[in-house]
């Protein structure tokens, strides 16, 4: 696989300590459901956002925001700051959020494209995706031993043609990865309320959110059951397919009215 993407800057970003407060005592894990144990080996949910406009803020101002946003959701959602962990005194596999757990913080990872503005938003607009380059505007997990991490965020701007720049360039892609062993469809989307859609609407770019998500990459082993909508991706990580993607038409006229009323109703599935 060529390399589109380097990476320019990584740092962690940890839960606001005032938000958190006594809102998650202890004990601080939870044990994972039978079902729940069978997705620990198969990686990331990961989801695409490709923003555009030529009022893009600087590109280290939405570094910023973004990291601030993150710090303010991670309160809620508590659990994703953590570890996926094995107690081998009990035999089980647990969400670990316990101080010690916390503390490394969440990745975040700022990349350069090697395209120009313009190719990346034809990249972000084109019908067949390029899987290639989608894979690497979104973070990666490391899912193969643990204690595993459950979160990571990624933004990454087009490339800089003008020296001495900062600027978004017009464009910015932003790419989050779950761990689907503490997260489905669903809870997903809850957490990329309380975060990204805060950053969008603090950003005040709320019409450059394209209108279009994407799940980058699926979880690994299930040749025999193709997920529609998107790219599977196989264990070797060498196949690619090429996927026509339609739009959730009911679901983003949902999404953009919650941003258009500026009111996020947040739900969490972990217990509080």
């Amino acid at each position: 696989m060529s390399t589109l993407v380097r990476v320019l800057a990584v740092s962690h970003v940890h839960p606001d300590e005032a938000a958190v407060g006594a809102a998650w005592p202890p004990p601080n894990t939870v044990e994972l459901s039978f079902l729940d144990s069978f997705q620990v080996a198969r990686g990331a949910i990961q989801r695409l956002f490709f923003y555009e406009g030529d009022d893009l803020p600087p590109f280290q101002s939405i570094v910023g925001a973004l990291q601030s946003s993150l710090a303010a959701a991670l309160p809620v959602f508590l659990p994703l700051s953590g570890k996926l962990a094995y107690l081998p005194e009990s035999g089980d596999v647990v969400i670990d959020y316990s101080p010690d757990a916390v503390s490394p913080g969440v990745r975040f990872v700022e990349a350069e494209y090697s395209g120009s503005v313009d190719d990346m938003r034809r990249l972000a607009g084109d019908d067949e995706h390029q899987i290639e380059a989608f894979l690497q505007l979104v973070p990666e997990l490391e899912v193969s031993m643990l204690p595993a991490p459950l979160l990571a965020v990624q933004v990454t701007r087009p490339r800089d043609d003008n020296v001495g720049g900062g600027g978004a360039g017009g464009a910015v892609a932003v790419g989050v990865a779950i761990h689907h062993g503490v997260a489905d469809g669903q809870s997903v989307w809850q957490f990329i309320k309380a975060y990204l859609f805060r950053s969008v609407i603090k950003l005040k770019i709320c019409s450059g959110l394209r209108k279009k998500n994407i799940k980058v990459s699926a979880p690994h082993g299930i040749r025999s059951f193709p997920i529609v909508g998107c790219p599977v991706i196989f264990n070797d990580r060498k196949q690619f397919g090429t996927v026509r993607y339609r739009y959730l038409e009911i679901l983003l006229a949902r999404l953009n009215n919650s941003l258009q009323i500026k009111c996020l109703e947040i739900w969490t599935t972990y217990p509080k």
